[in-house]
């Protein structure tokens, strides 16, 4: 069953809180993806969430490096092992800014 996000008109505090709730998130453009989560590397994927944020329309929040600034600030890292990202369909969300 496909899990409800909490969704708020502060998105950027939306990805903070989602990430605290041990989740996988990735801000984007169409150049650029940096994918956020609590420690760089994860063995095995559980029942963890990725959401994708597309930020195209809002590229210097990336670019400036803005958001990822606020992620890390917070004690989130650019998490390097993409292979190893959760695939089920229903822990997959995606949002458009």
């Amino acid at each position: 069953m496909r899990k409800e996000l909490n969704v708020t008109t502060n998105s950027l505090k939306d990805v903070i809180d989602w990430l605290k709730q041990g989740n996988f998130v990735c801000i984007h453009t169409k150049d650029i993806w940096k994918y956020y989560y609590s420690k760089p590397t994860k063995d095995w994927v559980e029942n963890e969430l990725l959401i994708f944020i597309d930020l195209t329309n809002c590229p210097t929040l990336v670019t400036e490096e803005e958001w990822p600034w606020y992620i890390k600030n917070e004690g989130f890292v650019n998490y390097v092992s993409s292979y190893n990202l959760p695939k089920k369909p229903e822990n997959i969300y995606h949002f458009k800014l």
